[in-house]
């Protein structure tokens, strides 16, 4: 009996077939990958333009001159340690840049630690709100070095230039156990805090603040 030889043409089809699928695996995997660096780059800078909407929407405080040329955004948490070794190094290192038109500021809040982070965010966005950039200043000022306070009334109180006390403590009762979004989260990839931005580009460590400034400058 003879053997049937195999069919060529079944044989060239199944060949195809494999062919076409591990094309196709092959580009599905560049895809992905593809997707997923565009998504770490856009990850890594956005726009002035963006923040500058987000700071608007959550009644952010931005400190110093609105046309400096290098505007720095800060996502904090008034309880993060590192967040007030970030605030040290802007008092100490960019004031005088702040003040002379240099360089700009916006603080937004991403609390993440405990209740009282929400708490002084809560606060914090009414004094922002409600009262002068100095006023601000010197409540988180006071907040950063007092991070055992968990009540920020006790902050407000000690803070001797603001005066309508009262008035933003009221404002603070009607929200003080709401829960806040983190809205950063998905809209700029904010993970931790501090997490800063530097005219649109995202720091990989916050403690490069100082030479990123330089370089802009």
């Amino acid at each position: 009996m003879k053997k049937k030889k195999p069919n060529s043409k079944i044989i060239l089809s199944i060949f195809i077939i494999l062919a076409l699928i591990g094309i196709g695996l092959i580009c599905f995997g560049f895809y992905q990958y593809s997707k997923t660096e565009a998504s770490n780059s856009k990850q890594e800078h956005v726009s002035n333009q963006s923040l500058k909407n987000y700071a608007n929407k959550h009644h952010a405080k931005t400190i110093g001159d609105p046309n400096a040329k290098i505007k720095i955004y800060a996502f904090q948490d008034f309880q993060c340690s590192d967040c007030k070794i970030f605030h040290t190094l802007i008092t100490n290192e960019l004031e005088q840049d702040i003040d002379n038109g240099n360089v700009n500021i916006t603080y937004l809040n991403h609390q993440i630690v405990n209740d009282a982070s929400t708490k002084y965010a809560h606060m914090s966005n009414i004094i922002a709100e409600k009262n002068s950039t100095i006023e601000y200043m010197d409540f988180i000022d006071k907040a950063f070095n007092n991070q055992e306070v968990k009540n920020p009334k006790e902050i407000v109180k000690e803070t001797s230039s603001i005066s309508n006390q009262n008035e933003l403590f009221k404002a603070y009762d009607k929200v003080k156990n709401k829960k806040l979004p983190n809205d950063g989260t998905k809209e700029f990839n904010i993970d931790g805090t501090p997490t800063i931005f530097v005219n649109g580009d995202k720091l990989k460590d916050y403690t490069d603040i100082i030479d990123k400034v330089k370089e802009q400058k």
